[in-house]
This record gives structure tokens, sequence and C-alpha cells, in this order.
């Protein structure tokens, strides 16, 4: 062998090895440079689209105009969904999320506020306690079966107009907040409970919890759909499927660029465990790229498919509060962080 191929093999070596290190500085780092930053811009955009879309029904009030208004919104919550995910460490202790991202709303109250109030504007319905206003609250407006009658008020349509304000203040506040938090998030490389690695992990496990006993169980429970939040905009099943692919993505390190991850992590550690979650991963995201019918569908002709999928949520869970914390040593901690 020349010298010149025992260098290139050696580089090569070297390179392999590299992508193959996991350093918590360069995770955290790459973790808001390619996946938080660029998708909390992403989310802010997209209800700015809604917004305007909004804005020229406002100005045109054409069956047309409503239609692409509301396709807007439904994309706008997608983007919204995959966002929930950051709701953790300083950002989660600022409640900035509650403020826009209450699943549950206390509709008796938005109408008591509608009839109580002449002229509504962002600044009162900023004032307004959380159940009251956000994304849902919008959904509810702009959905309900009544809501074909109420358009035809200005002020019905000046209302939803003041939430929808709201909400991108809100969005506008997160992402600045976000830009002020990233410096202590990205420099936080503790191994303790307060370590954002900790932190990022622990959040996969909640963000689990929430999908399964927040969007799933109420549904399946019951057998009503009412339970479900997004139901009104037929969102339930997307938003929960879309939650698990952000939970996928952070895990195995993809966004605008792929970078190191949990997964390289785990596999530092326990390379058959790490092999054993990603294969439960994408046995899920199959699962769920499976799922193409609607909410009323499942529920009516095959609601066993959701149960199976819910199932699987609930192992990969597991197996997530035992098994791959005791293996990373991250100390799994109590949490309740997704607005509700």
């Amino acid at each position: 062998m020349g010298k010149y191929t025992f260098y290139i093999l050696l580089i090569l070596l070297l390179s392999s090895c590299a992508k193959n290190k996991f350093k918590r500085s360069t995770f955290l780092q790459e973790l808001y440079d390619y996946k938080i930053a660029p998708e909390l811009l992403e989310a802010e955009t997209a209800f700015g689209s809604f917004e305007n879309d909004w804005g020229t029904y406002i100005s045109n009030t054409t069956s047309t105009n409503l239609t692409t208004a509301k396709v807007s919104f439904k994309e706008a919550i997608t983007q919204m969904d995959r966002i929930q995910f950051y709701n953790l460490g300083e950002i989660s202790e600022t409640y900035i999320y509650n403020k826009f991202n209450k699943g549950s709303i206390d509709t008796l109250e938005m109408w008591n506020f509608y009839s109580s109030t002449s002229t509504i504007t962002q600044n009162s319905v900023a004032s307004l306690a959380n159940p009251q206003k956000g994304v849902y609250a919008v959904e509810y407006l702009l959905y309900s079966s009544f809501t074909m009658d109420s358009l035809t008020s200005l002020k019905y349509r000046n209302w939803i107009s003041a939430y929808i304000n709201d909400v991108n203040e809100n969005l506008s506040t997160l992402r600045s907040s976000w830009g002020v938090y990233k410096k202590n998030f990205i420099e936080n490389e503790d191994d303790g409970v307060e370590g954002s690695f900790n932190i990022i992990c622990n959040r996969i496990i909640h963000a689990l919890e929430d999908m399964i006993d927040k969007r799933l169980s109420p549904v399946l429970t019951s057998n009503d759909k009412t339970q479900g939040i997004g139901y009104r905009s037929e969102s339930w099943l997307s938003g929960v499927k879309e939650n698990v692919q952000q939970i996928y993505d952070v895990y195995i390190g993809n966004g605008i660029q792929k970078f190191n991850s949990v997964h390289v992590y785990l596999r530092k550690k326990n390379k058959k465990l790490a092999e054993e979650v990603l294969s439960d991963f994408e046995s899920i995201i199959s699962h769920q790229n499976s799922l193409t019918q609607s909410m009323d569908w499942y529920l009516q002709n095959d609601i066993a498919a959701i149960e199976d999928y819910k199932q699987s949520l609930q192992e990969l869970l597991i197996t997530f509060k035992l098994d791959v914390s005791n293996a990373m040593g991250i100390v799994v901690t109590f949490g309740d962080t997704d607005g509700d």
C-alpha cells in the first residue's frame, strides 16, 4: 500500500469516526440552527399567510376567499403542531404557549366576552384568560356550524381578526424569546435534570405522553370525535401524526440539514437498544403514513387501526422511560408543557 493511499484511508476513517461522535454543545447548536429557529420562523410565516388570506376574505367576502382562508389555516396549524415540541426549558417557564395553544377552550366565556364588548381589538383579546383565545378559539369561530350565518356580521369578522392578530403576536414573541434563550440552551451542557440534553430527552417522553393521553385516548375512550383537539378543522389525526413525526425527527436528527442526534448518543451507550428504538420509530412512522382516511372514517369503520397506533406509541414510551433513560443516564421528570 502506497503512503498516499494510506493517508487517504486514514482521513476517510477519521471522517467516519467524526460523524459518529456526539458532543452535546454541537448537538444543541445544530438542533437550534437546523430545526428550532427555521421551524419557528416557518410557523410564524404560515400563520401570517393565513392572516393575509383572512384579510382578503374580509375585503371580499366570497365563498372562494373563505375556502382559501380555511385551507391556509390548516396549513398554519400543521406548522404549529411541529413547534409544540419546543415548549421546553426556560421557554416553558414563560407560559407563552398557553397564550395561543390551549387545546380546550371555554366557548361560554368567549361568547360572554363577545356580547359584552362593543369594539373587539387585539388588546382586549390579549387580556382574556388563556382558554378564551388562541389558535383553537380561531378554529372554533372559523369552522363551527353557525359560522356561515355569523360571518354576515362585521363584529363577528372583527372578532376573528382580533384573535388572529393575537396569535400572530404571541408567535412573534415566542420566536424572539427563543432568540434570547438560545445562548443558555446551547451552553447548558450539564448532566443533571436542568441540562439541555436531559430536557430534550424528557421532552421526547412528555410529547409521547401528550399524544397518547391528551390527543388519542379521549377520542378512543369515548368514540366521540368532539373530544379530539382540532376536530372542527379535521386536524385531529393529522395533528397527532405531525407531532409524532416531529418527535422522530428530533430523535434522529432531521432538520433543514442532518445533524448529530439523540440516536447517535444512544448508539454509543447501547448499540442494540438504539437500533431497536430506530426500528420501532420507523414502524410507527410507516403505520401513521398508512392512516390516510379521516378521523370519522376510522371511528366508524376501523377504530382498531388507531388503537394499534396508540399501542405502538405506548410501547415506545415505556422503552424511553425505562431502557433509553437508563442507558443514557437521563433523569425522567414530570412534564405538562403542551399548554393545557
